[in-house]
């Protein structure tokens, strides 16, 4: 059980290892090319490691906040703003 008794979905497996390995990539990608480009400069590699990070990093956004995002519930959304305390 979840703090306050609301059970969040539970994500299949295959996402969650999808979604571990994509993090995987995008920090592994983004330190290999600050290494390449403190040892060289601006060259091919640390291009190539910019734009193929940034493919993990878009697969990532898009795959997860876009086409599986947690649908929310209909529950009428009191704000403390309206007054309720």
């Amino acid at each position: 059980m979840h703090p306050g008794g609301k059970s969040a979905p539970v994500q299949p497996r295959w996402r969650a290892f999808l979604r571990l390995a994509l993090g995987q990539a995008q920090v592994i990608g983004a330190t290999m090319t600050v290494v390449f480009l403190l040892q060289g400069g601006v060259g091919a590699r640390v291009i190539w490691g910019v734009i193929l990070t940034g493919l993990v990093s878009l697969t990532s956004i898009l795959l997860f906040r876009v086409v599986w995002r947690e649908k929310p519930k209909s529950q009428s959304r009191r704000s403390a703003v309206g007054g309720t305390f």
